[in-house]
């Protein structure tokens, strides 16, 4: 399984925000792009286990990542995420 996440660097604070645009509110940071990529895997193992303690079944990725105006310098990178968890 594999999500889409969009990294976007923060010009004037430094460091990354994350969004996980599959999984509503799943939104991360990091100081450094690595620590933004853990950071995320994280996150969405995380959200996927909440899911499945709610009995609710993970959502498919989305693909296609909406910008905002903001958004100027942004990566979207494929998460891959280990299946160990029993996702409904």
């Amino acid at each position: 399984m594999q999500y889409t996440a969009l990294f976007i660097r923060d010009k004037d604070a430094g460091g990354y925000t994350v969004r996980v645009p599959a999984l509503s509110g799943c939104i991360t940071e990091g100081d450094t792009l690595l620590e933004a990529l853990e950071n995320t895997k994280e996150a969405i193992l995380a959200y996927l286990e909440s899911l499945s303690r709610d009995n609710l079944a993970a959502p498919e990725d989305k693909a296609i990542v909406e910008l905002y105006e903001d958004e100027e310098e942004a990566w979207v990178l494929r998460i891959p995420v280990e299946e160990t968890i029993s996702v409904a």
